[in-house]
């Protein structure tokens, strides 16, 4: 036997033949996230669990823009470390295999429940490269709302045409009670209005009692409505609100809007405000909050769904 395993290693010595060597394993990679809703606010931690064969594996996660990293929370086996931060993408080079986790915060939330992928991936010293994918459901921020209140017309949504419509609209932020934000500071909300549409910045006894406008003012802050673009659409900005607004704490606006004609229609001989094409029209495009969280320092931002009526032609 030993003269057979001689001849053999003879052999390979003369003919330069390799010997066989181990072949190093794919990495693998596992993530998961702490919870599969969140809101507004609210902190994910993300966990990456790594194993390799080889000397260093890098590790990668672009998380997707509603999220974003929160600072000094990096560990890697339960220990701080320092990953290298490229806009949304926080990489980190393991030694050997191990786990990783992070903190992250939800800082944008749409008008309807969203559902975003955060995908990892890691690469081994020998190129190899393997990933992972974990779902999160963000749902609306509560404390957002744009909102009818008021309308000339019984049915707010389903109005005539060439008629002078009036609406009172609702624009509120709310602190919500017991969540993930204790201060709102540096708040903002922008919407751009319906393209035929005007406010009224006065009050006038003529058209219903008791409704609210602009004037007087906001709870607080100061109140920007101007014309933007060929169709003059009204661009409102809501700013400079309460320096802070506390958990639980609230503040609203009153706008009152009604039907005018399109400056690119010719004007209708049987009323000056009113709508002049049949179908869907939007008071608003959607209004955007922003403000600033001050226990995470980073800008927090909301939406809220167009409010969309119907224009219709009366029967007879």
């Amino acid at each position: 036997m030993k003269k057979i395993l001689a001849i053999v290693f003879a052999l390979v010595l003369v003919l330069g033949l390799a010997l066989p060597t181990a072949v190093a394993a794919a990495p693998t990679i596992t993530k998961t996230l702490s919870a599969e809703n969140a809101q507004l606010g609210d902190t994910i931690t993300v966990t990456i669990q790594v194993t390799t064969d080889t000397a260093t594996a890098t590790v990668s996660d672009t998380l997707p823009g509603e999220l974003s990293y929160l600072i000094g929370s990096f560990q890697v086996d339960g220990n701080p470390a320092m990953p290298t931060v490229a806009g949304q993408t926080i990489s980190y080079t393991l030694s050997s295999s191990g786990t990783i986790t992070f903190d992250v915060q939800v800082t944008s939330a749409e008008a309807s429940n969203i559902t975003v992928t955060n995908t990892a991936t890691v690469t081994d010293a020998a190129g190899e490269v393997e990933s992972d994918a974990a779902d999160l459901t963000i749902v609306p921020y509560a404390g957002f709302s744009k909102q009818v209140v008021r309308c000339t017309e019984d049915d707010p949504y389903n109005v005539p045409w060439h008629m002078d419509v009036h609406w009172l609209l609702l624009v509120q932020v709310v602190n919500v009670e017991d969540d993930a934000i204790d201060e709102m500071t540096d708040l903002v909300v922008k919407d751009n209005l319906g393209g035929d549409l005007e406010v009224h910045t006065s009050y006038n006894e003529g058209d219903y009692p008791g409704k609210v406008f602009i004037n007087p003012p906001p709870t607080s802050g100061t109140l920007d409505i101007v014309e933007k673009g060929n169709t003059k659409k009204l661009k409102l900005t809501w700013e400079d609100i309460d320096d802070i607004i506390n958990d639980g704490d609230s503040e609203s606006i009153w706008i009152e809007v009604s039907t005018d004609v399109n400056p690119g229609q010719a004007k209708k001989t049987d009323g000056v405000n009113e709508y002049t094409e049949l179908g869907p029209h939007d008071l608003n495009s959607g209004a955007t909050l922003k403000f600033i969280d001050s226990e995470t320092g980073l800008q927090l931002s909301a939406h809220t769904a167009p409010i969309t009526v119907v224009a219709y032609e009366p029967a007879g």
